[in-house]
């Protein structure tokens, strides 16, 4: 969980770092920008095996003073966002007539958009299961140096059938004690284990610790299992 944790987390900040950029890249070009009336003169094809056939417009421009250009749009679209013949307002670099861009909002900022808002997504998972993990080693410490320790009896494996991570349901290790408050018999389940643990359980006892104030807090511990906490 900790290593895909931090690939979310690394992946969100590269995404958000080029839709950083990539805002920062569509301003520096708006500022030394002109704009010039162009026309759509065709609609360019381009195959995709999700979408199908999309269509990106191709317009002509004449900037003053230099010769008309072609600029094929990069955002492709079905239905078209655009018709052969319709008037269109283009952006381009006066000082490279053929660098230039639509005067839409997906034109201008879908790109950065979108890697900012994926970038956004990825990082905040990330960050927050990275946080928690974070906050049940801290009490998983409090519990091993505080809590109240207790002897139970394993008792069998079972699959988390209310969890899946990468399409599999983990394995927690059951146990059977009594509650130190009400001296009644009780279960205790460990934390989620990708891994079978049954290997490493050949019956006896393990151990758990529990929170004196708060009974129903408690670790079963599995430092004994390779990789165990």
């Amino acid at each position: 969980m900790k290593i895909l944790s931090t690939v979310f987390l690394a992946i969100g900040i590269s995404f958000l770092g080029v839709g950083l950029w990539w805002s920062h890249v569509t301003q520096r070009f708006l500022a030394r920008a002109q704009t010039v009336d162009g026309v759509v003169v065709a609609l360019d094809p381009r195959q995709s095996s999700n979408t199908g056939t999309t269509y990106a417009p191709v317009v002509e421009f004449q900037p003053p003073g230099a010769p008309a250009q072609r600029y094929t749009e990069s955002f492709a679209s079905n239905p078209p966002s655009y018709t052969v013949g319709e008037r269109v307002r283009v952006y381009y670099d006066p000082a490279q007539p053929s660098s230039a861009r639509l005067n839409g909002f997906f034109s201008l900022w879908f790109g950065p958009l979108l890697f900012g808002g994926l970038g956004a997504v990825f990082a905040l998972i990330g960050g927050v299961v990275l946080l928690l993990l974070q906050r049940r080693r801290r009490r998983d410490a409090e519990l091993r140096a505080n809590g109240q320790r207790l002897l139970a009896d394993f008792k069998t494996v079972e699959r988390n059938m209310l969890l899946r991570i990468n399409h599999r349901h983990p394995f927690r290790i059951v146990a059977q004690g009594y509650d130190p408050v009400s001296r009644q018999p009780r279960e205790f389940r460990s934390r989620n284990l990708m891994t079978d643990p049954s290997p490493y359980l050949t019956g006896g006892k393990l151990t758990v610790f529990v929170d004196p104030q708060r009974p129903q807090d408690y670790l079963l511990d599995t430092s004994f299992l390779p990789g165990g906490a």
